[in-house]
């Protein structure tokens, strides 16, 4: 019988030019960097009256860099508020946060902020609204089939009259016991609505659904409960439009190329918003 070594001998070649272009392909390289722009991050809501708001004043870290506070915090920022023809200068505390001691959020007016570190500077502004006055309130607890099993919520409803060029998103909290305060799993927002959404009658109706499971034979609101109704400046409808933005998990790199919006010019990024909250509670 005659052997023939041709294939084997063909096949042995094959690999070990394979090897060779792979090998000859292969760099190592060291610290690699991806194009970067340093930028300032501003982060602040103004609450009527909260003296000393935290205003948070940061910088971006290379992309292929791990998150540190310590090194994203900027700690010989010049940052101003404005208010009112009156200026107050911002310095930063042991907490990491920028604050003045004589500053005093009010309803109504205007803040802005200039921050300037290095050659950089970063502007932005906010209106601080109102807080909303609640108009109506009722609720419905309803039970419907869903595919293979039944959902039942409680379908909360707040209508009131906007003020002014104004976002409004209402969230609900429910707390471990009367006192604590701590949030337990039930948890809902209702949609974002603009002072333009109104109905006929010039209101708007925040609707919460509140799901809940187990035994619902005495079930109503209780006093465990908030339902919050957060009143933002205008700015705030495309941040929260946006706030998923850039993290996709199925898209390549994780980034779908569009930003959170926020109302940082210049130099920086992020959100300075002005914010008012009124609580609705159930006995």
């Amino acid at each position: 019988m005659r052997i023939n070594n041709k294939k084997p001998l063909k096949i042995t070649l094959m690999l070990a030019f394979t090897f060779i272009f792979m090998t000859g392909c292969e760099q190592v390289v060291e610290d690699p960097q991806l194009p970067y722009h340093e930028q300032i991050v501003i982060s602040a809501v103004l609450e009527p009256g909260k003296t000393s708001p935290k205003i948070s004043i940061t910088k971006t870290l290379p992309p292929l860099e791990d998150y540190d506070i310590e090194k994203a915090t900027i700690y010989d920022a010049e940052a101003v508020i404005t208010c009112n023809g009156v200026s107050y200068l911002l310095l930063i505390g042991t907490d990491k946060f920028y604050t003045s001691p004589d500053l005093t959020i009010e309803s109504g007016k205007k803040y802005s902020l200039i921050v300037k570190w290095k050659n950089k500077s970063a502007i932005t502004e906010t209106v601080v609204p109102y807080p909303v006055k609640i108009d109506t309130s009722y609720y419905k607890f309803i039970k419907e089939r869903r595919h293979n099993h039944t959902e039942q919520y409680l379908s909360m409803f707040v209508g009131f009259k906007p003020e002014g060029n104004s976002v409004y998103v209402g969230f609900h909290y429910q707390y471990l016991d009367d006192s604590s305060k701590k949030i337990s799993y039930k948890y809902s927002h209702s949609d974002c609505l603009r002072s333009m959404d109104t109905n006929s009658k010039g209101s708007l109706t925040l609707n919460f659904k509140i799901y809940y499971y187990g035994d619902t034979t005495n079930f109503k609101p209780n006093s465990y409960e908030d339902y919050v109704i957060e009143c933002y400046d205008a700015p705030y409808f495309q941040y929260y439009q946006t706030r998923y933005n850039g993290g996709e998990p199925n898209e390549l790199f994780g980034t779908s190329g569009s930003n959170i919006i926020g109302n940082v010019k210049g130099d920086g990024i992020g959100l300075f918003i002005g914010r008012a909250k009124t609580i609705l509670k159930f006995d």
